[in-house]
């Protein structure tokens, strides 16, 4: 396994990183910037979605039947 640091854009608040063995990606949170990210194995940034929430805390999964 071979860790690096990823280049990420500004963050106020980072946290709860996860991973998405499926699609292949790492999410973490931007609480006070009401932001999550998402990074390719490559280290790209692939997303940023805004939230609406005022402070988002965690990034959780859900199939169709939240499985």
């Amino acid at each position: 396994m071979r860790i690096e640091r990823l280049e990420a854009p500004r963050c106020e608040g980072g946290e709860s990183p996860l991973w998405d063995a499926e699609g292949q990606a790492l999410f973490y949170i931007d609480n006070m910037g009401r932001k999550i990210a998402a990074f390719r194995p490559d280290g790209r940034l692939e997303r940023i979605v805004e939230t609406p929430v005022r402070l988002p805390s965690s990034v959780i999964f859900g199939g169709p039947h939240l499985d």
